[in-house]
């Protein structure tokens, strides 16, 4: 159903109901290490703890859909900008691109 209601009062809306907003969000350019699985989360979902080169590790946020793509080859070793929830899990990546 369309409304016709502004960004900001969508946003009001979704922080009445409790729902985190993007912007609340932090994002900070990373290259991964490794990958190292977990159990599964309660619904069945795979989560990770991801490992960085510069020391530091996150875990992935239950059941996102960055668990997918997390732990391809692909994403190691070049920098990723990775998106963390203000408690610091990790809830989305893409390829960082400087300039391109």
């Amino acid at each position: 159903m369309l409304t016709n209601e502004t960004s900001s009062q969508r946003k009001s809306a979704h922080k009445r109901k409790g729902y985190e907003m993007p912007s609340g969000n932090l994002f900070e350019v990373k290259t991964i290490d490794y990958t190292e699985r977990l159990p599964l989360s309660r619904a069945g979902n795979p989560r990770f703890k991801v490992h960085f080169t510069d020391g530091t590790s996150a875990i992935t946020n239950p059941d996102s859909s960055v668990n997918y793509v997390i732990d391809n080859p692909s994403n190691q070793g070049v920098p990723l900008r990775v998106e963390f929830t203000p408690n610091g899990r990790i809830v989305g990546i893409t390829r960082a691109n400087f300039g391109e």
